[in-house]
């Protein structure tokens, strides 16, 4: 990919933000011209590039807050190639079902944790429209979405329940979406 292969050459490679303090900080709304001028996707580009194990990067995590992120996908499943995508304001507008990965960010490097995320989500944005994503770059996507709402991964820890354990109708909701009980799953049919 030459946009991997230029990606070497930038010199000013800025640095994972890790401070939780700036990253719960929540992103304004910017422009495809704005990103293209602060050389964002270069920078958010190179700093992947330099990570084997990131396949995605939110701008408030090299220090920019502006709802644009990148992530690498393949190409097609089973392939090596990785394709880049550039998000600008994204918005999850409709999602289903739920499945629970192990997911770790470059914020935090070497913790990983389960967490609760939808298996499929429609997201429209200002780059690439509407547009459906399943499984892997669903969580992808959902993992990035959360870092411009200055949400870690930590909140979407999933939280196991045991046999027989009720769960109050004002209780945070054990699938992870941060909503109570009664307005989340308490009555979506189990399948």
């Amino acid at each position: 990919m030459d946009k991997m292969e230029n990606a070497k050459e930038i010199k000013d490679c800025p640095d994972v933000v890790t401070d939780e303090k700036k990253l719960r900080k929540v992103s304004r709304e910017t422009t495809a011209e704005e990103c293209e001028a602060l050389g964002l996707w270069d920078k958010l580009l190179k700093v992947l590039s330099n990570d084997n194990d990131g396949v995605g990067l939110a701008a408030i995590q090299i220090g920019y807050p502006l709802r644009a992120f990148m992530s690498l996908h393949q190409i097609r499943p089973g392939s090596n190639q990785l394709t880049e995508k550039r998000f600008v304001n994204p918005k999850i507008l409709s999602t289903k079902g739920l499945i629970s990965p192990k997911e770790g960010c470059l914020s935090f490097p070497g913790t990983f944790i389960r967490t609760s995320r939808h298996a499929q989500i429609e997201v429209e944005d200002d780059l690439n429209g509407r547009e459906t994503y399943q499984g892997y770059d669903a969580v992808i996507i959902q993992h990035e979405i959360d870092h411009l709402d200055g949400v870690l991964m930590f909140e979407r820890e999933s939280k196991p329940i045991k046999a027989g354990q009720k769960i109050g109708r004002n209780q945070a909701c054990p699938c992870g979406s941060g909503k109570k009980y009664k307005r989340c799953c308490l009555n979506k049919k189990r399948s």
